[in-house]
């Protein structure tokens, strides 16, 4: 299949194989395997996808500009879309032996949610508004998926170094994606961002951690929450007298709440009585 590939893409236009690039990681499911992790799976994903939009948009991948850059810009794209295609053969020989999960059922609703927005923004920014139907193929095995999303994130930070002069461009298109996929001053949001990005997405991860200190004035480095554990991230003030200020600030760095826990991180006054409760 990745040969096909190779042969086809010196046929078509650096912008519709930018499309295609693109195209290619909505196709992408995950087997049942990924049952504790598929939420941070599927949304890293969704962000190395973003971020290759962001890089078209900010070089103006459509237009006629490029072309003395095409013979740097084509291999890459093509590294790209032969990476997923690699993947897709791989995980074919185990179609059939695994069951692929369903992401209503799997997804979280902050996760989910944050997911949905990302791919509006994809479609937006490629100016669709249906995404063509194709079927859909799944991976079954970690490894394969660490492979895949450490070899495209890293050739899409290639075609960010190709271009230096775009980069402010890029960090403006960061905090506004970030404002785009997350909810006003959720800083669990941003701390899910904020962590889910920092392998594939460095500026994203950036972009959140720094929103983060502006909204609490606290700092979050990798800490986790998954299976049915809750985390609060930032400063709270349930009952509390509305000129209570806790100025404080922390570091709250590589903490883990995992089945049924509750965690804060920040400071509180109050009851939280809704958070504890079931």
């Amino acid at each position: 299949m990745a040969e096909l590939v190779i042969g086809a893409v010196g046929l078509v236009s650096l912008a519709s194989l930018f499309e295609t690039c693109v195209d290619a990681f909505s196709y992408i499911q995950l087997g049942h395997n990924f049952s504790n992790d598929y939420q941070n799976s599927i949304l890293q994903l969704r962000l190395i996808q973003l971020s290759l939009t962001r890089w078209g948009e900010a070089v103006n991948i459509n237009t006629q500009y490029l072309i003395q850059q095409e013979p740097l810009i084509r291999p890459v794209l093509a590294n790209i879309l032969n990476t997923i295609k690699d993947a897709e053969r791989i995980s074919s020989k185990y179609a059939g032996q695994h069951n692929i999960l369903d992401a209503k059922l799997q997804q979280q609703d902050s996760t989910e949610e944050i997911c949905s927005k990302v791919a509006k923004l994809v479609m937006a920014r490629q100016k669709k508004t249906t995404l063509v139907k194709k079927v859909c193929w799944a991976i079954y095995h970690k490894e394969h998926f660490d492979s895949l999303i450490k070899v495209t994130s890293g050739l899409v930070r290639q075609l960010v170094e190709l271009f230096p002069a775009a980069q402010a461009t890029q960090s403006q298109l960061c905090v506004h994606d970030l404002a785009q996929i997350t909810q006003k001053d959720n800083a669990t949001q941003l701390q899910l961002i904020q962590h889910v990005s920092l392998p594939v997405d460095r500026p994203m991860s950036e972009a959140a951690g720094a929103k983060l200190v502006e909204l609490t004035g606290h700092q979050y480095f990798g800490n986790l929450a998954s299976g049915k554990a809750r985390a609060r991230y930032g400063d709270t003030y349930d009952d509390a007298p509305a000129q209570v200020v806790v100025s404080t600030s922390h570091v709250f760095e590589n903490n883990t709440a995992t089945d049924n826990a509750r965690a804060v991180y920040g400071n509180h006054i109050g009851s939280l009585r809704d958070f504890w409760a079931d």
